[in-house]
């Protein structure tokens, strides 16, 4: 009698039908090689609850992402409401469903009226609308306060928050995935009611829990094992067919079975026929995207943008580290990097005089000891501090020791020497004869000073070599002048002038030179790796996927983050502009608008170069350290400290103006050391070059997002 009234009910409970919310027809799906999904069909009635059972790796989850449009199928069939899911205009991604996922899924720096304001805005919902939901689910579901951070609540509260905003939008359908773990029987009791009362109004909801006893509640259960779904039944029938009083013990019996039965097959078979001939549509809130489900939507752009200015706020240190930082590293180069030095040791050994004060008088002509004038020259420099030495081989000892950079030697005869090749036969023995200079027949005028220099250190022998030119220089019109104005004869002992500046002025030098970079590399490369840290964080804590089941697409996920980090970059732009050319007195020999416009560009190149990276690696490790090796490939071969025009081989030439940086560099020092403007060719392909990168960055960033999302 008890088995022809089980299977009397089991027959009442085949026949009796709704329309299908969902299906999935021979769905196969894998990970590589390995097969996540075997042959699954399963149906989601309109206004049921369907939970998904099995133990932890059998495929509930993938069977969840393959219905969300998240993961791809290898072959098979799914629907949402009678549609392919996977466009904006099916509602899947968008605001038909309303998905759960496993982990939190949470901005921890939100407060929670801040996450409802975020997930209700990018379901189009007025702020009204938003206050009201918000208020009933915290009610529901026992929330803290709406000003709590989702950081400072307990990891409960958490389940509950993320459960919340699932609901949030009122969807026709729910995905929920594990929405009770970690939460007290009271409240548990309370999702269930609420699942029950949504589902009189027509949701349909597939929830998987750990929890076997409580999926009694639903309307159907479908047991999963090793990717195959064993039975999908009500769960009064399915412990009718088990003879079992407890679903947990029909759970567990199935999970022993190494095949399902074929009764259990002609179910799935039944219920698929019957869903292909159901042809009503749940009625869910209208799309904001069923006219034009691929163009972007403002307000996404809008609700994601105040998002991330959200979650910088929250880190005031950080956020003033990343406005300060490259101002901080512009000031250690200013103070430290390329400024002329004052204290070049270098020795001299005077064959001809030891120059002591009662012998050599520096206001007065003396041609006998114009080795003295000479070192005189170098002292007037500011850049050396001269040690005169008596004996040749201690100061070879000091020279070799790198104790002094140069080593000057003037020889005995050098003055007289000096004298015979500069001045004419009558002068130069008036000269003679008056200081009393004897055999100057025998003296060769080809004696002249040595000058030994430390070549192991190319810029600080740069420095050695320009000032000894002006040294020369220097003493060339000291001699003409007093020796000249001491015996009334004109004389010229220069060889060339001071070096007149074409470009520029004589006071541009070499920190000139390195800060164009100074300014413009910190900027870059602090946007490429806040902007693929930050992604990449979203993404890893499923933050991204959240919000792109919520409709948004990846074209509005970059926008958002250009826009809310291209504040960052134009405060710091100001700041370090404000530091080098205020703080330090630097000059801007041309116009400063356009300085700083192509500065600005270049920052917006590393925004787009790093959402690239973030597309292209999985952990911010690896995109720094992508990020790390751009920057040394940039020193190298973007004219950041060896002047483009110096390299050995004009093809390369020609591929480093193209790079990201070259060009802008160059148009940065044309501004600031020539006072070019826009006119410059420089400056027009630094910005056109900036651009252009930017576009391919965000392309190619735009591309992979989509790829990986969809």
């Amino acid at each position: 009698m008890f088995q022809g009234k089980r299977k009397h009910e089991l027959e009442e409970s085949k026949m009796i039908y709704k329309p299908a919310a969902i299906s999935v027809e021979n769905v196969t799906a894998s990970y590589g090689k390995t097969a996540a999904l075997i042959g699954v069909s399963a149906m989601v009635e309109v206004g049921s609850i369907y939970a998904l059972l099995g133990p932890s790796g059998c495929g509930k989850t993938t069977l969840l992402s393959c219905i969300l449009a998240r993961k791809k199928i290898d072959s098979g069939v799914v629907l949402v409401n009678n549609r392919s899911p996977g466009d904006r205009k099916s509602g899947v991604p968008g605001s038909l469903v309303g998905y759960m996922p496993q982990d939190i899924c949470l901005y921890q720096e939100f407060t929670i009226r801040e996450t409802f304001a975020y997930f209700g805005a990018l379901q189009s919902m007025t702020k009204d609308e938003i206050r009201i939901r918000q208020e009933e689910l915290i009610a529901m579901l026992e929330l803290p306060e709406e000003d709590r951070e989702v950081r400072q609540m307990s990891g409960g509260q958490k389940r509950r928050l993320s459960f919340s905003i699932a609901l949030l939008h009122k969807p026709g359908i729910l995905i929920l995935d594990e929405p009770t773990v970690g939460v007290d029987p009271i409240v548990r009791t309370r999702v269930w009611d609420h699942l029950n009362t949504l589902c009189q109004s027509g949701v349909s909801t597939v929830i998987t829990t750990h929890y076997v006893e409580e999926a009694r509640q639903a309307d159907r259960v479908g047991i999963m094992r090793q990717g195959r779904l064993l039975v999908q039944e009500e769960p009064r029938a399915l412990m009718m067919r088990w003879e079992v009083d407890t679903l947990e013990e029909a759970f567990l019996i199935l999970c022993r079975q190494q095949n399902w039965d074929s009764e259990s097959q002609d179910d799935n078979k039944d219920a698929l026929t019957a869903l292909k001939s159901s042809s009503t549509l749940h009625k869910t809130r209208e799309s904001k995207y069923m006219t034009f489900p691929k163009m972007p939507s403002f307000s996404n752009i809008q609700a994601m943008t105040i998002k991330n200015w959200i979650a910088m706020k929250r880190n005031l240190l950080m956020l003033f580290f990343i406005f300060l930082a490259p101002a901080i590293l512009c000031i250690f180069d200013c103070v430290a990097v390329g400024q002329r030095t004052n204290n070049i040791t270098v020795a001299m050994v005077n064959h001809e005089s030891n120059c002591s004060e009662h012998i050599f008088d520096s206001k007065v002509c003396q041609p006998n000891l114009l080795g003295c004038h000479f070192l005189q020259a170098l002292n007037g420099t500011g850049g050396f501090l001269v040690d005169q030495h008596s004996s040749l081989n201690m100061a070879n000892i000091r020279a070799k020791s790198g104790e002094v950079r140069a080593l000057f030697v003037i020889p005995e005869n050098f003055s007289v020497s000096y004298l015979k090749r500069v001045l004419d036969s009558n002068l130069f023995h008036q000269f003679t004869y008056y200081f009393g200079i004897s055999n100057v027949d025998e003296i060769n005028q080809n004696e002249t000073i040595s000058i030994s220099l430390d070549m192991s250190d190319p810029p600080m022998t740069g420095f050695i070599k320009e000032a000894i030119v002006m040294s020369l220089i220097r003493f060339q019109k000291d001699v003409s002048k007093l020796c000249g104005e001491s015996y009334n004869v004109e004389l010229d002992f220069s060889i060339t002038n001071s070096p007149n500046a074409i470009l520029g002025d004589e006071s541009v030098d070499y920190r000139e030179y390195i800060t164009s970079a100074a300014v413009m590399l910190p900027i870059y490369f602090l946007a490429v790796a806040r902007t693929a840290e930050a992604f990449i964080s979203e993404r890893s804590q499923g933050l991204v996927e959240r919000s792109w089941i919520a409709g948004v697409l990846p074209f509005e996920i970059l926008v958002s983050f250009i826009l809310s980090q291209l504040l960052n970059v134009i405060i710091q732009v100001l700041i370090v502009v404000l530091t080098v050319f205020v703080g330090f007195g630097l000059p801007c020999r041309g116009n400063l608008f356009f300085y700083i416009i192509l500065v600005i560009f270049q920052g917006f190149t590393g925004l787009c170069n790093g959402f690239f990276f973030s597309a292209l690696c999985r952990t911010a490790t690896d995109a720094i350290m992508l990020a790390v090796v751009n920057l040394f490939f940039s020193l190298f071969l973007c004219g950041i400290i060896w002047p483009v025009e110096m390299m050995p081989y004009p093809w390369l030439e020609s591929v480093a103006w193209y790079l990201p940086h070259t060009a802008a560099v160059q148009g940065i020092r044309d501004i600031t050391m020539r006072g070019w403007g826009i006119e410059s060719a420089s400056v027009q392909l630094g910005m056109s070059v900036s651009v252009g990168w930017s576009i391919l960055f965000f392309a190619c960033s735009w591309l992979l997002i989509k790829a990986k999302l969809q």
